[in-house]
């Protein structure tokens, strides 16, 4: 081709090319955003300094909200918990998220019902809907189904798209994934810190409770040495002086106990360059000030945290309870009051601040932080014995007096007495919490104690033949427990209720109530004798075979068996000390014999709602037996039946001798047969 052909060419292609490269410099670059049709669910002119309000709730139930609100001095509050503070930086964070959500478009759909395959119907969706000033909606978000682990279908309120996220509002308003559609957690949203206060200012500490009231103060070491001048009938501690010895705490006045005492363990030492201590400046049970019992409480102060907040209007016992913490600062700044509530002593408290209208649920452990218990404070008397060393112990309380005594090295009950066999582990146990017993706290006075009049006493002798006791007044009112006296010493002490329940056992619970040491395979016959439905069960090497109304037919294994097994296990609920025979009308009488031919009898009577009344033969005691218990002793006949002779018919001929033995009763012989002889 000649080169004056190709010079038209090259101009034409020129100017094409010219062309394409001015309309491409002319066009709009591509928003990758729109082109992969990602959108931004929260309007772009609104930001979280406008928003007022956040409530938050599953469709299906909106009255069941977290309502979230911002207050005049800019802090947020949880208005469905009683306008308690919330957490600020937790809030601010879920406002961040609302306003940077976006969603890839996933469909149109213009009817609430098409929109259930998402989830975002509105009784399905998870809403969240912020409001600005007046209350106007700024935005309502709704979260629908997951469609994968790492994404969420969700839309607008109002608007026909769905779309597909990667954040999950539903657990960034705290519901719990294996729950979604309920679960939803107001208390995520509180501020749960009741008290942080800076402790290194604190110079006095003052406690009040139900039964006790004591002062803490803070001297700097060279004022504490200055103190240690004692003026006459003063005391170091805080602690009144006794008159023949000033200066120290009186002594225990029960001799005896005061050579059993557990030692006390050296106060904790200042550690180095400390420039303070802390004493006992007012109240006290003129026993020992433990100064590091005060770190319990100045914990509480920097950082007592709450479980809830609960409804302020609602009677917590404040007015009558007598919890109060006063906390003085130096420097002259304000001092702080929290007062306290327990109606369950077993069970956590509450608290408030003086000048708050918020009311804190608090734990237990959290709650003794801020009036803790006595022990943390003082040392408090004590046994201090190996159980071994304890000869014999006398039980006295309303539901009957019990005498334990140690011989050969076995704890035995001495009274009441019983054919049933010893619970030796009870035994040992009421002897092992009794020996080394120490109580928790104390009382200043023993009015309302109930200790002028105590009904429950339990005395203990040594193998030295040192005597001492303790008795038991009424519950604490402080701590969950029971006031007590230590030997008749004047202080009033408390004991765990856990404690004092382990040495006031029940005298039939000292025994085992089980009534036999048998088992089922132990059994070779049973038969039931009452008015009506009488029958006899009788073992064939492995099967059973049901003996009523003169006819003999096959036994269903499971039922027989589990029938035995109830008669041999069988437990009384109660054992009846005082009554030796059974005079009441006889509801039935369960003979058995085992294979090593010793026999029983079990006579019940007619029983109430406490149970029915039942005695064993070779046992020289009435029991009680639970009335569930005694129905499953006495089934009908007819539920005992192998299920594939039920069509037999009731003219069945009697076995002849060649079926195998068949083991008759006879009258109980004069010999005495216990469960231990089986």
């Amino acid at each position: 081709m000649k080169f004056k052909r190709i010079v038209p060419l090259i101009v034409v292609f020129l100017i094409l090319l010219a062309i394409v490269l001015v309309r491409a410099i002319q066009e709009e670059p591509v928003d990758l955003r729109k082109a992969a049709r990602i959108v931004a669910l929260a309007p772009a002119d609104v930001s979280a300094e406008d928003v007022r309000r956040i409530t938050m709730y599953a469709g299906h139930n909106p009255d069941d909200a977290v309502a979230l609100a911002r207050a005049d001095d800019g802090e947020w509050v949880v208005e469905s918990r009683y306008g308690a503070p919330a957490n600020n930086a937790d809030i601010e964070a879920l406002l961040n998220t609302i306003a940077g959500l976006t969603g890839e478009f996933r469909a149109a759909v213009d009817e609430d019902a098409a929109r259930e395959p998402y989830g975002l119907t509105e009784e399905d969706a998870f809403h969240i809907k912020a409001a600005g000033a007046d209350d106007a909606t700024l935005v309502h978000l709704k979260s629908g189904r997951a469609p994968s682990p790492h994404t969420v279908f969700v839309g607008r309120h109002g608007d026909e798209n769905v779309y597909v996220s990667d954040v999950d509002l539903r657990s960034e308003a705290g519901v719990a994934p294996e729950d979604p559609r309920d679960g939803l957690d107001h208390t995520q949203w509180l501020d749960l810190n009741v008290l942080a206060l800076d402790t290194e200012t604190v110079e006095r500490v003052s406690l009040t409770m139900p039964d006790k009231h004591l002062a803490l103060a803070r001297k700097l070491d060279e004022e504490e040495s200055a103190d240690s001048e004692v003026g006459e009938g003063e005391s170091s501690g805080g602690n009144p002086a006794g008159p023949d010895n000033p200066g120290e705490a009186p002594a225990l006045d029960a001799q005896p106990m005061e050579l059993d005492m557990q030692e006390a363990p050296a106060l904790d030492e200042e550690p180095a360059g400390a420039e303070f201590t802390w004493v006992l400046e007012e109240g006290g049970p003129g026993l020992p000030f433990r100064e590091s019992g005060v770190d319990t409480i100045l914990r509480g102060l920097s950082g007592l945290r709450a479980v809830d907040a609960v409804d302020p209007e609602a009677d917590w016992g404040f007015d009558e309870a007598g919890f109060v913490c006063e906390v003085d600062f130096e420097g002259g700044a304000a001092p702080v009051r929290i007062e306290g509530a327990r109606p369950e002593p077993a069970a956590g408290g509450y608290v408030r601040r003086e000048g708050s209208s918020v009311v804190y649920e608090v734990s237990g452990t959290q709650f003794e932080r801020l009036f803790p218990q006595g022990s943390e404070l003082f040392e408090l008397p004590a046994f201090a014995y190996d159980s071994d060393a304890l000869a014999s112990i006398t039980i006295e309380q309303p539901e009957g007096r019990a005498q334990l005594a140690r011989l050969d090295d076995e704890w035995t009950v001495e009274a009441p007495v019983s054919d049933l066999s010893v619970a030796s582990s009870t035994v040992q146990e009421v002897a092992r919490a009794l020996a080394r017993l120490r109580p928790v706290d104390y009382s200043d006075s023993a009015d309302g104690t109930g200790l002028d009049e105590p009904e429950r006493r339990i005395t203990f002798e040594t193998q030295d033949g040192d005597t001492y006791s303790v008795a038991i007044g009424g519950p604490a009112r402080s701590v969950d427990g029971v006031y007590c006296y230590f030997d008749d010493d004047e202080n009033v002490m408390v004991l765990r209720r856990s404690d004092m329940q382990r040495l006031f056992v029940r005298p039939d619970n000292l025994y085992e109530r089980t009534l036999t040491q048998l088992s089922s395979a132990d059994v070779a016959s049973l038969a039931i004798e009452r008015e009506e439905d009488a029958f006899e069960l009788q073992r064939r090497e492995d099967t059973w075979m049901l003996v009523a109304d003169g006819t003999r037919r096959d036994a269903g294994d499971r039922p027989a068996t589990a029938l035995a097994q109830s008669v041999v296990s069988l437990q009384a609920s109660r054992i009846l000390f005082d009554t030796e025979s059974l005079d009441d009308e006889v509801l039935a009488t369960i003979r058995f014999a085992t294979l090593e031919d010793n026999e029983y009898s079990l006579t019940i009577g007619v029983g109430d709602e406490k149970g029915h009344p039942a005695q064993l033969s070779g046992v020289g005691q009435v029991v009680l037996l639970d009335s569930r218990d005694v129905n499953a002793l006495l089934p009908a006949s007819a539920d005992l039946l192998d299920d594939s002779e039920e069509a037999q018919s009731a003219d069945a001929p009697p076995a002849s001798p060649e079926d195998g033995p068949i083991v008759e009763f006879v009258e109980p012989v004069e010999e005495v047969i216990t469960p231990e002889d089986s």
